[in-house]
């Protein structure tokens, strides 16, 4: 029961990441309840079909301007560093791509092989941050100069949290009745200039 709830139109990737979570709690116990037994069911698999791709992005504005307008700094291996001291946390620009985005994939019959790519990223990515009037000079840190950008993090957990979600398939186990996989679609946002 606690899964089906999830089987719903319209749904945040808040709710998305509680299932997520749910299923990998499930999943963890069965493994330690059943150790290799394939054929008990039980496992949760968590099916995400995406229609962009989930990053973190870092904007500046310069404070110099009267009226600064937001700059996309790209993350790239030039500038990591520099972002990485800016914020003092570790910034990837890996993300959550629209393909191949499962909690694991199926051995078997009901034996769920953990896909690590997908649990990093929710289990690694960053919250947003915010770092104000930083020096910055030919685009490194330096104290003594007197250009100064305010600094934001928008991680790419953040932006998949308020992203919209339809839930498209229930699979259900033959033998249990147990919810087997549930596949949660990302809802394209209507463009605003055709409403």
């Amino acid at each position: 029961m606690q899964f089906e709830a999830y089987n719903k139109k319209i749904m945040y990737g808040t709710d998305v990441i509680s299932v997520i979570n749910k299923a990998a709690e499930n999943n963890r116990l069965f493994e330690l309840t059943n150790g290799q037994d394939e054929n008990s069911g039980g496992y949760v698999n968590i099916v995400l079909v995406l229609n962009t791709t989930f990053v973190t992005t870092v904007k500046r504005y310069d404070k110099s301007n009267e009226n600064p307008q937001p700059e996309e700094i790209e993350i790239k291996e030039s500038n990591l560093d520099n972002l990485q001291e800016i914020f003092n946390t570790t910034i990837s620009s890996d993300g959550l791509n629209p393909t191949g985005n499962a909690l694991g994939v199926w051995v078997g019959n009901n034996k769920l092989q953990k896909n690590n790519n997908f649990t990093d990223f929710f289990e690694q990515s960053k919250e947003d941050k915010t770092k104000l009037n930083v020096p910055i000079t030919d685009g490194h840190l330096d104290t003594n100069s007197t250009h100064y950008y305010d600094y934001y993090l928008y991680s790419a957990l953040t932006q998949f949290k308020i992203a919209k979600f339809t839930c498209t398939n229930v699979d259900y186990d033959d033998n249990t009745g147990r919810i087997r996989e549930l596949t949660f679609m990302q809802v394209k946002e209507k463009n605003s200039d055709s409403e």
